[in-house]
């Protein structure tokens, strides 16, 4: 596997608890992607 040439990095100025609440919480989801996030968070789910 090659080395990539740019890695993007991105910065949230947030606390981690309210940045995983926005990923998990599907109507916050929408605001960003424009589509809600519904899963039930187990591997090889949707």
């Amino acid at each position: 596997m090659e080395k990539p040439q740019f890695v993007y990095v991105v910065y949230i100025a947030t606390t981690a608890e309210k940045l995983w609440d926005a990923l998990l919480d599907a109507k916050l989801t929408a605001q960003y992607w424009q589509h809600e996030n519904v899963s039930d968070w187990k591997p090889g789910s949707r």
